[in-house]
């Protein structure tokens, strides 16, 4: 089985509807699709997706990879804080659940997971990444603590 890169992956031919895909589709895959339709809400497959699409993304640096979140479009990421051992990373915009209405809970477990790949990746060093804010939980933005190992 091929094991697909961002290279890959942004090869899009597609003559009449071009790469622009609604976020509303977007939404339903993770919102309706995953959470509502696996258990634990899907938690389990996203922490493992998200891993491997974060290590797939071909980042070597933070700036690259910063970069990346924004020309997706998957959110305006902002570096809140910077040691050896903890990064705190803000998603301003996110795609997943900017604008949605406060359910008290966290719902940007995969995007979570995608950071703490391209970390992994981008430090060659075991990274842990835990959703801390979330739009969904009314803080206003979604925020992910990483912890370097």
């Amino acid at each position: 089985m091929k094991k697909y890169v961002m290279a890959d992956i942004a090869k899009i031919k597609r003559k009449k509807l071009s790469g622009q895909v609604p976020l509303e589709v977007f939404r339903l895959l993770r919102l309706v699709g995953i959470r509502g339709a696996l258990p634990m809400g899907g938690r389990s497959i996203t922490a493992v997706v998200g891993r491997e699409m974060g290590k797939s993304l071909g980042c070597s640096t933070l700036e690259d990879f910063f970069k990346l979140l924004l020309d997706l479009k998957i959110g305006i990421p902002e570096l809140a804080e910077k040691s050896e051992k903890k990064m705190v990373v803000r998603l301003h915009d996110c795609m997943v659940c900017d604008g949605m209405e406060d359910v008290g809970e966290m719902v940007c477990d995969l995007e979570g997971a995608i950071i703490e790949g391209a970390l992994a990746a981008i430090l060659n060093r075991p990274v842990s990444v835990k959703e801390t804010k979330c739009n969904c939980n009314g803080d206003g933005v979604c925020e992910f603590t990483a912890t370097i190992r």
